[in-house]
């Protein structure tokens, strides 16, 4: 209902959805608060509060499609713009370093289709020299999506996730899709260093990213080289090293569109991300000295079909 307005390059949104309109993390609303052009849209699923959208019992992925519509009303009633990032963040994200304000820069630096932060972990210089990183598979848990790929691919397709055993499969959807056809614009920043406080208690355990993985190769039975290759990094593994980071130029993020260049792999291979990993001491961000690969997410498990 938005898509006739201009979009305001810089301004971003976050779109947050908590129990009760009080965010766990004791530093998020802080943090953002102090970087320019932000736009908080918020939703409940246990509590009404005045301002902010109510989806009462809902899913992971319906509350993030009820931002979404927020986000869009936002803008045709209030502002006479689209926002030029949609930003979708877990309430317990806690900010270990860096800064939005820094974070921002990358985002209109290189005008990624996704970024997402760093998380407790700094990048290792040697290795990519300041530079953000391309990722394959990342926690969605804090994700940037570019106006052009949100409008292709969101709203979230509900119909993936199984209400009692895993909210995640439309995220992982939208990860796979948009990693195979926008390698190196899918891109880690570590200017803004992140954890989440706690452990989520919704269905997950029965995740399996092999099913959607089944999916995304049985409707790309046309792309060369085949998939298959892809089989190995397509499972439990995140944060890898998906190609170098490549600044928008003329690429399209609509993947809507059969757009030939968006079908190009440029590396198969797909190592640890490397950096330092860090954590708060006396609440500074401390990071160990010696080069180690991203962490998996803490005490996250997975149960892969064969």
């Amino acid at each position: 209902m938005s898509a006739s307005l201009k979009i305001q390059k810089g301004h971003v949104a976050y779109c947050i959805q908590s129990a009760a309109g009080t965010f766990t993390s004791h530093n998020l609303l802080q943090q953002l608060m102090l970087a320019d052009n932000v736009h908080i849209i918020g939703a409940t699923y246990e509590k009404s509060q005045e301002g902010l959208v109510f989806v009462p019992g809902s899913t992971y992925a319906e509350g993030r499609n009820a931002l979404l519509y927020e986000a869009c009303r936002v803008e045709v009633v209030r502002l006479r713009f689209r926002f030029s990032y949609l930003v979708f963040v877990d309430d317990d994200i806690e900010i270990l370093g860096g800064s939005f304000s820094a974070w921002h820069s990358d985002l209109l630096f290189w005008e990624p289709a996704v970024m997402v932060p760093s998380y407790r972990s700094l990048l290792d210089q040697r290795r990519y020299k300041g530079r953000p990183v391309g990722v394959w598979q990342y926690d969605s848990f804090f994700v940037a999506y570019h106006r052009e790929l949100a409008d292709a691919l969101l709203p979230l397709n509900t119909s993936l996730d199984d209400a009692k055993v895993c909210w995640w499969s439309s995220s992982f959807y939208i990860q796979y899709l948009s990693g195979i056809h926008l390698q190196g614009h899918c891109l880690l920043s570590d200017r803004l260093v992140v954890q989440g406080m706690k452990e989520g208690t919704y269905p997950r355990q029965g995740c399996r990213r092999n099913w959607v993985w089944k999916l995304i190769k049985a409707t790309h039975a046309d792309i060369m080289p085949s998939l298959d290759d892809l089989d190995k990094i397509a499972g439990p593994t995140w944060y890898l090293e998906w190609g170098v980071a490549r600044k928008r130029g003329e690429k399209s993020y609509d993947l809507s569109r059969q757009n030939a260049t968006n079908w190009r792999l440029h590396s198969w291979r797909a190592p640890p991300i490397k950096g330092r990993r860090c954590n708060l001491w006396n609440n500074r961000m401390v990071c160990w000295t010696h080069g180690v690969p991203l962490p998996l997410f803490p005490n996250f498990t997975t149960a892969e079909a064969p």
